[in-house]
C-alpha cells in the first residue's frame, strides 16, 4: 500500500469545518479526492499549526518507502448566499 496522498489542513480550516456552514454560506471542494480513497492516518503538519491526513488509492502514484508523501492542495469555492 504505497500509493499515498497527503492533505493538509490548517487548524482554523478544520474549526470552520466541524462547525458546519453558517445560513447564508456555501462552500464546496472542486478537485475532491476518488471517492473511494482510504484514509490510512493523520498526523501534526510541520508547523504544529495544521493536521495532514493521508489517503491511499490506486491512481495515486507509487510513493518509494522513505520518500515524503505527495501533498494534494484542494481548492474550495465558497460565496455567500443572497437572503431568501
Amino acid at each position: 500500500m504505497t500509493r499515498l496522498r497527503a492533505i493538509e489542513y490548517s487548524v482554523p480550516l478544520l474549526a470552520q469545518a466541524t462547525s458546519g456552514s453558517r445560513p447564508g454560506e456555501f462552500w464546496r471542494v472542486q478537485n475532491p479526492l476518488p471517492g473511494d480513497a482510504e484514509f490510512i492516518h493523520c498526523f501534526m503538519g510541520e508547523d504544529n499549526r495544521s493536521v495532514v491526513f493521508v489517503f491511499h488509492h490506486e491512481s495515486f502514484p507509487d510513493v518509494p518507502q522513505g520518500q515524503l508523501i505527495p501533498r494534494e492542495y484542494l481548492t474550495y469555492e465558497s460565496r455567500v448566499l443572497p437572503d431568501a
